[in-house]
């Protein structure tokens, strides 16, 4: 990063649920469960980051503009209910629009998001914690032991990898090279 540039392109990439035809617009919609809504788990969608890098990314790889995002949410039982959990026990939806400012706004703190994690692998006082993501997805994340040794770490919190990962290989893809031979990388474990 000497003289300010970044090494390497940023890439966002997604998957959506769908994108509707809608009143006579395009829009995203996008599926969620929950047990719990109202005012406001509604109202966190109004800044949302996700359903906006959506409407970006097909705005940019599509050169169709949705107007913004269809929220269909299932309602599920709470962790009281003590029958089927496959129940559903309503469905609830609120329409979401997204400016051209929301896009570029989008776009500006991803590339600021991309930027401090480039910059971050030169400088090691640019790393900080997303305390958020420690069990996302039903899972304790692969760095919560570093974190929690305030990034001290040994090597017995490394093992050898057999292969590569999904996302680095399509990294390869992107960029048009050759898929490299199998590593000799160690990861986080």
């Amino acid at each position: 990063i000497p003289g300010g540039r970044y090494w390497h392109p940023h890439y966002f990439r997604g998957k959506t649920d769908a994108v509707v035809e809608w009143n006579g617009k395009i829009w995203l919609f996008e599926h969620k469960t929950e047990a719990r809504t109202g005012d406001t788990y509604f109202i966190r969608f109004l800044l949302d980051f996700q359903p906006t890098g959506y409407i970006y990314g097909i705005h940019k790889s599509l050169g169709i503009r949705p107007a913004g995002f269809v929220l269909n949410i299932i309602k599920k039982p709470n962790a009281a209910f003590k029958g089927d959990p496959l129940t559903v026990i309503g469905f609830e939806r609120e329409v979401y629009i997204r400016s051209d400012a929301d896009l570029q706004r989008f776009e500006s703190e991803l590339s600021s998001v991309a930027d401090d994690f480039e910059e971050a692998f030169f400088n090691p006082r640019k790393v900080y914690m997303n305390t958020k993501s420690c069990t996302n997805w039903g899972r304790k994340c692969e760095f919560h032991d570093i974190c929690m040794s305030h990034g001290e770490y040994n090597e017995d919190q490394f093992a050898q990898r057999a292969e590569w990962d999904y996302v680095e290989l399509e990294y390869y893809k992107i960029l048009g090279l050759p898929e490299p031979p199998k590593p000799g990388l160690v990861q986080i474990t």
